[in-house]
């Protein structure tokens, strides 16, 4: 049987949360109160794929367990 490398209902660490939304409310213009997180999943070991909305506008960051940015993409993952 295989074993998963991050449970199943595991959540991206605070610092992910915390760089993503600062990218993001910056693209968009708005304040960090109006970036909301819809869904996050981990792609590989200290990676993490966190989905963002501003309204009804999406974007996915891809994030290191700190706040570094690996990638950025608009639309939902």
């Amino acid at each position: 049987m295989a074993h998963r490398r991050v449970a199943a209902d595991a959540k991206a660490p605070p610092m992910a949360y915390r760089g993503c939304a600062e990218i993001v409310a910056r693209n968009f213009a708005v304040g960090l109160n109006h970036v909301h997180f819809t869904r996050s999943r981990s792609p590989a070991k200290h990676e993490w794929l966190i989905e963002a909305a501003v309204g009804h506008q999406y974007m996915t960051c891809t994030m290191r367990d700190t706040d570094e940015l690996i990638d950025l993409r608009g639309g939902q993952f």
